[in-house]
């Protein structure tokens, strides 16, 4: 009991110091003292107290005292006066509430992320002057289909005679695409667009199919495209395998050779074809202003509950025309056609080597979607066709071991 309160009351006291440890830097009156006792006194009132309203009453005292120190900082300052630190008083305070309560990692959490906001004060300024209008309004769309609609979807499947529409399971796969996209943005917005294996890569990410054809329309070096090809083939696939350890975890280790065989085929393509002979103006890709669309929203939802519809259909009808479908539903996009396919596999209606044999045949789909498109832009240059069969060998090994694993288990 004592060894637990001690040990919150230094926490509380080294949390708070590591804030006022970077507020004093600044030159600021209030520094390292001040700040690890504001933590300090939250702690004791609340561990002592045991009293919500007594707690708040402290809150709103300490609030208070920032708020004046505020009116005659500026009062008498000549300079531009931040509220930063006049906010970090308040916070710093229930920093010592958090630890009290028991929510020390939360506590640490929360102060980490402070200090670092804190501290990069520059740099977080030069992020935000480069965000476009065009990036806050699609911000707005991700939040809108993630924390407004999503949770307002009904969590029973729609029945249209033998088939199930389950919209909540198709608006998760919506948002899970759509926040790697807008993660896959941001990577390649800040860490620079210079580097050909991180565009093809985080293009690949986003669409495979869209980033061979926009590298196609600007290169025609066969080996760079090779290269850009396998390393796009490479960030599809860790996309698809990403989407399915969230949605469907034990459909993902059990056909995790398989993916592994995809990655390492897309990986030995990219090493064979990787070349720094590249000149600058032939690997900037095409930037584009919006991280999401609308278009890319209705027309990935669109592709989703079609695959979707003819999957369930043909597991309820003919499940032979599963292994066609997943097929040509791969050369629209391997990853609404894994989704339905996980989906499948929650609900138990298609065998393990089946799955297994349709997620390859998706994804051989989507790879020979890539080999069309960018071969008709490489015009009589067989180079890509050559990369793809060097991926498809490799892959059918990580097939076969797959399957031979599920028929051990």
């Amino acid at each position: 009991m004592v060894f637990d309160f001690l040990s919150q009351a230094v926490l509380s006291l080294a949390l708070g110091g590591l804030i006022g440890l970077e507020r004093g830097r600044k030159n600021h009156v209030l520094g390292l003292r001040s700040f690890a006792l504001t933590s300090f006194i939250g702690f004791l009132l609340a561990e002592v107290a045991k009293n919500d309203l007594i707690t708040a009453i402290g809150f709103l005292g300490i609030s208070g005292i920032s708020i004046v120190y505020y009116y005659f900082k500026s009062k008498a300052g000549k300079t531009k006066t931040g509220i930063t630190t006049t906010l970090m008083l308040p916070f710093t305070f229930l920093l010592g509430v958090m630890i009290s309560q028991g929510l020390l990692v939360e506590a640490g959490f929360a102060c980490i992320a402070a200090v670092y906001l804190l501290v990069e004060k520059n740099e977080v300024h030069k992020i935000v002057e480069t965000v476009s209008k065009e990036e806050i309004i699609d911000l707005l769309i991700f939040a809108i289909i993630t924390f407004i609609i999503y949770p307002l979807l009904p969590e029973t499947p729609y029945s249209l005679g033998v088939i199930k529409i389950d919209i909540k399971f198709a608006w998760t796969i919506v948002v899970l695409i759509t926040s790697i996209s807008l993660i896959a943005h941001v990577l390649l917005k800040y860490l620079g667009n210079k580097a050909l294996a991180l565009a093809s890569l985080i293009g690949g990410v986003v669409s495979s199919q869209a980033t061979i054809a926009v590298f196609s329309e600007k290169i025609k070096d066969a080996r760079i495209m090779s290269f850009i090809f396998a390393a796009a083939s490479l960030g599809a696939v860790l996309a698809d395998s990403a989407l399915l350890a969230i949605i469907a975890p034990k459909f993902f280790y059990n056909i995790l050779p398989l993916l592994i065989g995809f990655i390492v085929a897309a990986g030995i393509a990219a090493f064979l074809f990787k070349t720094n002979s590249f000149k600058k103006e032939l690997y900037k890709i095409q930037k584009h202003r919006h991280p999401l669309s609308l278009s890319f929203i209705i027309e990935f939802s669109a592709i989703f509950l079609a695959v979707n519809i003819a999957i369930n259909w043909a597991i309820a009808n003919n499940p032979e025309l599963v292994t066609v479908t997943s097929l040509l539903g791969g050369l629209i996009g391997s990853t609404a056609v894994i989704a339905s396919l996980a989906q499948s596999s929650l609900q138990g209606q298609l065998t393990t080597s089946q799955l297994i044999v349709d997620v390859f045949l998706a994804l051989t789909g989507s790879l020979i979607a890539r080999t069309v498109i960018g071969s008709i832009a490489l015009k009589k240059n067989l180079a890509l066709i050559k990369t793809a069969a060097i991926m498809l060998v490799v892959s059918l090994i990580g097939l076969y071991v797959n399957l031979f694993i599920a028929k051990l288990a």
